[in-house]
């Protein structure tokens, strides 16, 4: 009989639309631009404070979040080729990006590589495109500087741009615009692709149906994940996290809960780049007695008006982008992210029979240190050796999708 195991894929596509174009200047008009966007740089450079401001501001709404910093470092990446100064100096700071000659995230694409090659249980890609209403009309300094991050040229269509990313993500991101504007003349984008199992799987048999509580007044009956086993575990005065591995890659999951149940916000304002750095050293083992909700989340935002209010707004000033293409400069105008999660076992469907109501103290006996998912939790994806955060997200509602 084969053994259950749990798996994670997750996919995660993010655009950037970036335009300049005034009808009565078409002379000098710069074309729009659209670009995925993402993630934090090359070895590891820790990420501004600004992305986890921008987690922040999405997270002020009750609701289920999630936030690529790796596809919103990857597009924004793409045009720092093109760029002013001004704000090639703002993409290298916001995002965490070395001033050297090696690409940008570098050691993700080292990852990219060696999956491609071995062929293990971890599928990862990574995609980087330009859209050009004129593909001629290129600029050659923008062309040499998208070459190290793997990037087609392609001649800008909507109909051909959704089913690039609809290939890139297996099928999970479809129809990602519904319409192009008028004056879009260019647009970068980067899609993620992630499908990894766990090195500890939980065992189907053991997923019961019990209570997730999104507030303290309101419940509802979810599929909730179990087992007892061995993680890196740490907390401090506001928080607990665990941290769960995946088999064939050195991608972790972290999982933080409030020590105040229901208190995600004090967990949340908790977390940044100096946070992060301290937290690697005080990581321990301990026997864990895990509780987790199989979930799904598929969501799909503008981020332009929040990233400007979390202090990325050199990158929107008019004129940014000046060497994207051979005539007029780019102002980027749009940030478009469209992102799905899904966290549970193999062949979940025909887990769950019939409803239990559970107890958070009745869920296991013993020694082992209790870690029950079963309120409003923060999570985070990421490559603890380069630093790169692949995702972070908040689930208010496993039920939410």
């Amino acid at each position: 009989m084969k053994p259950s195991i749990a798996c994670a894929p997750l996919l995660l596509c993010s655009f950037l639309i970036s335009c300049n174009r005034t009808p009565e200047t078409a002379a000098k008009a710069a074309p729009e631009i659209l670009s995925a966007a993402d993630s934090d740089g090359n070895k590891v450079v820790a990420p501004s404070q600004s992305l986890f401001d921008l987690y922040r501001l999405l997270s002020k709404d009750p609701k289920n979040v999630a936030l690529s910093p790796l596809s919103l470092k990857l597009a924004f990446g793409l045009l720092h080729p093109g760029a002013s100064m001004n704000a090639k100096s703002s993409i290298e700071a916001l995002f965490g990006i070395n001033k050297t000659p090696s690409p940008i995230a570098s050691a993700e694409f080292l990852l990219l590589d060696e999956t491609l090659k071995n062929k293990k249980s971890f599928e990862f890609s990574i995609t980087n495109s330009v859209w050009l209403k004129d593909p001629k009309q290129i600029h050659p300094d923008f062309k040499k500087g998208i070459t190290p991050l793997r990037a087609e040229v392609q001649r800008l269509q909507l109909k051909e741009l959704n089913a690039w990313v609809e290939k890139a993500t297996s099928g999970k991101i479809q129809q990602l615009m519904d319409q192009l504007k008028p004056g879009v003349s260019a647009l970068v984008l980067n899609t993620l692709y992630l499908k990894a199992l766990w090195s500890r799987p939980f065992a189907k048999e053991r997923t019961i149906q019990g209570r997730f509580q999104p507030s303290p007044h309101a419940s509802k009956v979810v599929p909730l994940m179990q087992q007892k086993a061995r993680f890196r575990y740490q907390e401090d005065q506001v928080s607990r996290w665990v941290e769960l591995p995946y088999l064939d890659t050195p991608l972790v999951m972290l999982i933080g809960l409030p020590k105040k149940r229901f208190d995600l916000t004090s967990t949340e304002e908790r977390i940044g780049s100096d946070s992060l750095k301290e937290m690697k050293g005080k990581w321990k083992d301990r026997q864990v007695d895990l509780v987790l909700p199989r979930f799904s989340v598929s969501l799909k935002k503008s981020l332009q008006p929040l990233m400007k209010t979390a202090g990325f707004g050199d990158l929107f000033a008019k004129g940014a982008f000046p060497k994207v293409l051979k005539s007029g400069d780019l102002t980027a105008t749009e940030v478009i992210q469209a992102i799905s999660v899904d966290v549970r076992e193999e062949g979940t469907e025909a887990a769950a029979a019939t409803a239990v109501t559970l107890e958070r103290s009745a869920l296991f006996e013993g020694s082992a240190v209790p870690f029950y998912a079963d309120e409003p939790f923060v999570y985070l994806l990421m490559n603890p050796e380069s630093g790169e955060i692949y995702f972070i997200g908040k689930v208010f509602d496993p039920t939410q999708g």
